[in-house]
């Protein structure tokens, strides 16, 4: 989970001088939420 946590961290750090990139970063960064909230349920399984 740290790495995904890394890759926002990236994200936003790549785009905070362009407006539309962080834009659609943060949506990125929604996406790696819910597909991290699916992981932790599927591992809830294991």
């Amino acid at each position: 989970m740290n790495q995904v946590k890394k890759i926002e961290i990236l994200f936003l750090m790549s785009s905070n001088n362009n407006i539309r990139t962080l834009d659609h970063n943060l949506t990125i960064v929604k996406f790696f939420n819910i597909f991290r909230s699916h992981v932790d349920k599927f591992s809830e399984y294991f």
